[in-house]
């Protein structure tokens, strides 16, 4: 029979084996120890461990474990059905396993449960003691960790947990916890931790690649929750109700998604990442995402109380409300807004874009790249205001528009005028940067006090937009553009046609008033406007000057518009004036302006030439509203208010009355008085026709100087000579009001036929206001005057007794017939005296009509009929023609007339 070998394995000595070693006589009871026996597997087993860890493991298959401290405090753990999952504590002197069904937390010789979970879809429930550490190692399943931890005497749960399972979950039993030193990784898919049932908490680092709940509705959060320095959280879903404030306050904390933040203290959450908050409120909020290109998405954010919380947000990039684009964003509600958006990145337009409904916005877009800061306030709102200082609030752009609409009005304010400076430009308000910068502001109101400064890098066409119903501004209130291109201070008194626009309280600027008001006015002084003579130009032009103060001092760029009132080159403008400069404008008007322009009101060419113009702020700047209040100058009234009509504050023109059939400016008017001095051909008719050449009769010379009241055709002969042809005409001339004053221009020469049909009356009515004489030329230096007359809006009127002698007739003479068809009439004209005969008499028979005959022309001398009479006629009657009729021997001759009323 075989001898059976002896065992040689050798047993553990009790001074080797610290399970062995440890002096069990402090427990108790009796400790149960099992012999190692068939039974079924069980799915976990529990030691403890050399390393001095109570350490359960689980297997491959789906763990189901519960650890429970019994009423006697002593350590317990259970299977999925609920059996007693034995601890082995050591082996016995033959080397078999020594197990138990519970242990004291103090034969825990490291002070740590260590978990294991091992393969499957595994779960663990603890109710730990206090003072012992808990480690779960996750394994390859879905597993679970519900902990319920146990306050010290102190009602402080300090312990260290280092947990890594799906889905954790935390009950402090209402006490508070410190998690400070503590891991909590949920780093599966959908992971998930939850911390429920706690006073104050603090943090440590925590990663969950998925939720992160600090209390609920339900199990809310007693106190603060707060984030221990220099941890790290980094979860994809974060979501807080608590009663307390909220600090998760590190810069590498990695926060994407705040789902909820329902706090009753001030919220603090800083993301290095792209942060969405969806909804939060609290008494302050302030959410920042620190990364260069992380932007901050907002939603539903609210403080408290609207009247003291503020919210703060900050982001590395832009800042903008969530939008699905069907409904608006729901509106920020505070009651200080404090936004800074480095804009780190040209990967959008806007830098910040929000829906708000708060009381104060300080607002800043920095960054090279283009970035906007539109706001869109439901209510009323100040901006550059916050509630850290007197002057701490600004609203600034590096390189974008800033674009703020608000429902009710928009405050600006300048609480400390102290660093604004002489040239005001220390402490601007409102300043937009960059080629892409521009300010548009839109409310019902817009309210200014007094030293606020808007302004503009950027100064192309409308770079400052402002609209508003009512529109209020302070004393030294300026808008800057293009660093200095435009500037515009002062918008009221507006200055217009009369005067001024009807302001509140009324205003006399005219200087002569007894209740005259010594006031700087806006755009322009009214009582600064004149016009020169226009001088002639060209062959048939004129030349004038409009002259104006504009503006006030300080401002910058200024441009007037000019309607001309003339079709040759009829608008005009003069950009970047100078303000409190004055300007002269030069403008030519042509022949065809001058005769026939009826535009701006004008009726007749004698009338003046009717000039319209507006001055405008530098086009960069555009204001509209329907009232303006601004405050004047010290020393002067305080504040004037205007209704705008047309609504175009920064202008003076009305843009409601601009069509295509009336396109002229109606605020300022100047006129173009066509001058005595300055007659031009142009002004006269020309006949279409020109006449053969003719043989020109030898003209009657009348010695004195006499008007032609009535004119009669005879018949009369008078023998035929031999005449030398010589150029004849009529010239007009324009007297001097100084009887011994030269005449005011050189004489005009007449078209032909000036006294056929109504050209005479034509002419006088052409001429302006003076004293005028036509005169018949023969040749070379031989003039007769035939009439002479004073004008009185385009009438003659007879200004004295001057003609003294009687009235001439005129009377045909039909050379052309043979003598023995001579008329008697003729004949007796043939036998009067001649020219030099008649020069020698010393006076004339009274009675008689005397002739003087000369080529075919003869002129009848009515010694009865006295010139004085003609003269009370036409005193009496100053709008009565001039009645001529005179006839010549031929249709061509320079005297053609048909018997007419000229």
């Amino acid at each position: 029979m075989p001898v059976r070998p002896k065992h040689t394995e050798s047993r553990p000595k009790a001074d080797t084996d610290p399970v062995l070693a440890r002096d069990f006589s402090a427990i108790r009871r009796p400790l149960r120890v099992r012999c190692l026996e068939r039974r079924i597997v069980l799915n976990a087993t529990a030691e403890l461990a050399a390393f001095g860890d109570l350490f359960i493991s689980g297997d491959a298959a789906d763990d189901s474990i519960r650890v429970d401290t019994n009423t006697d405090g002593r350590i317990e753990i259970f299977d999925a059905n609920n059996a007693v999952i034995p601890i082995r504590v050591g082996t016995d002197g033959l080397g078999n396993p020594i197990l138990v069904d519970s242990v004291a937390p103090d034969q825990i010789a490291s002070g740590r449960l260590t978990v294991n979970l091992g393969g499957g879809d595994d779960s663990l429930d603890v109710d730990l003691p206090a003072d012992l550490d808990l480690t779960v190692i996750d394994g390859d399943g879905n597993d679970s960790v519900n902990a319920t931890l146990r306050s010290d005497a102190a009602g402080l749960v300090d312990q260290t947990f280092d947990l890594n399972a799906e889905t954790i979950r935390l009950d402090a039993d209402g006490s508070e916890l410190k998690l400070g030193d503590s891991v909590l990784r949920s780093e599966g898919t959908n992971g998930r931790i939850e911390i429920l049932n706690a006073l104050d908490v603090e943090l440590g680092r925590v990663n969950v690649v998925g939720e992160f709940n600090l209390g609920s509705s339900v199990e809310v959060i007693g106190g603060s929750i707060s984030q221990k320095t220099g941890t790290h959280i980094d979860v994809l879903l974060l979501s807080i109700t608590n009663d307390g404030d909220v600090s998760l306050d590190q810069l590498t904390n990695e926060i994407p998604d705040v789902v909820t933040i329902d706090s009753t203290g001030d919220v603090v959450v800083r993301s290095a990442v792209t942060m969405e908050v969806r909804s939060a409120s609290g008494e302050d909020l302030s959410f920042t995402s620190t990364g260069d290109g992380s932007d901050l998405i907002v939603g539903d954010l609210r403080v408290n109380s609207p009247t003291t919380g503020d919210i703060v947000l900050t982001a590395g990039d832009d800042i903008f409300a969530m939008n699905d684009g069907t409904n608006a964003p729901t509106p920020i509600i505070a009651d200080d807004l404090i936004l800074l958006a480095y804009n780190a990145t040209a990967d959008d337009q806007s830098g910040i874009n929000l829906r708000t409904d708060v009381n104060d916005l300080d607002a800043t877009v920095e960054g090279t790249h283009a970035g906007d800061l539109i706001i869109d306030e439901i209510g009323s709102i100040r901006l550059a205001s916050h509630d850290g200082g007197p002057d701490m609030g600004n609203v600034r752009t590096a390189n974008g528009v800033i674009n703020i609409t608000a429902g009710g009005s928009i405050f600006i304010d300048d609480g400390d005028v102290s660093d604004d400076g002489d040239s005001l430009a220390g402490d601007r308000e409102i300043e937009s940067g960059g080629v892409n910068g521009g300010i548009k502001l839109v409310s019902n109101e817009l309210i200014v006090g007094d030293s606020v400064q808007l302004a503009s890098q950027n100064s192309q066409d409308r770079a400052v937009s402002i609209t508003a119903n009512r529109i209020v501004l302070g004393d030294e209130f300026e808008i800057n553009t293009g660093d200095g291109e435009g500037i515009a201070r002062r918008f009221t008194p507006r200055p217009s046609s009369d005067g001024l626009l009807p302001t509140d309280p009324p205003l006399d600027v005219n200087p002569s008033s007894p209740d005259f008001i010594d006031i700087e006015t806006a755009f322009y002084d009214s009582n600064s406007v004149t016009t020169d003579t226009l001088t002639q130009i060209n062959e048939n032009d004129a030349i004038g000057t409009l002259s104006l103060e504009i503006g006030v001092e300080g401002e910058n760029g200024l441009v007037l518009a000019v309607d001309w009132g003339g079709l040759s080159d009829r608008f005009s403008e003069t950009p970047s004036i100078l303000g409190g400069s004055r300007v002269d404008v030069q403008h030519v008007y042509t022949q065809d302006d001058i005769l026939n322009s009826t535009l701006n009101g004008r009726d007749s060419a004698t009338d003046p030439l009717a000039v319209r113009f507006s001055v405008s702020h530098h086009p960069s700047i555009l204001i509209t509203g329907g009232e303006i209040e601004q405050t004047v100058p010290e020393g002067t009234i305080g504040r004037v208010r205007e209704m705008v009509p047309g609504g175009l504050i920064s202008s003076t023109d009305n843009p409601e009355t601009l069509s295509t059939a009336n396109p002229g400016l109606e605020s300022g008017r100047a006129f173009f008085v066509i001058p005595r001095i300055d007659v031009p051909v142009a002004f006269f008719p020309v006949r279409d026709v020109i006449p053969e050449p003719i043989d020109p009769p030898t003209p009657v010379v009348v010695s004195s100087v006499t008007l032609v009241s009535d004119v009669r055709l005879d018949s009369a002969e008078a023998s035929a000579s031999s005449i030398t042809i010589r150029e004849e005409y009529f010239q007009l001339r324009t007297l001097s009001p100084d009887p011994e004053g030269e005449d005011l221009i050189e004489p005009v020469r007449l078209p032909e036929g000036i006294l056929a049909g109504d050209r005479l009356n034509d002419l006088f009515a052409r001429l302006p206001d003076g004293s005028y004489e036509i005169q018949y030329v023969i040749g070379d230096g031989d003039q007769r005057t035939i009439l002479r007359v004073e004008l009185r809006g385009g009438e003659p009127i007879i200004v004295g007794d001057e003609l003294d002698s009687e009235d001439l007739r005129l009377r045909k003479l039909d050379t052309d017939s043979d003598e023995t068809n001579q008329t008697e009439g003729e004949q007796d004209l043939q036998r009067q005296p001649t020219e030099d005969q008649t020069s020698q008499n010393d006076s004339l028979n009274p009675g008689k009509d005397v002739a003087f005959a000369t080529g075919s022309i003869a002129l009848i001398l009515n010694t009865q009929r006295p010139f004085s009479r003609a003269n009370r006629f036409l005193r009496k009657h100053p709008s009565s023609t001039l009645k001529h009729t005179i006839q010549d021997r031929t249709a061509t001759s320079p005297l053609v007339a048909d018997s007419k009323t000229i």
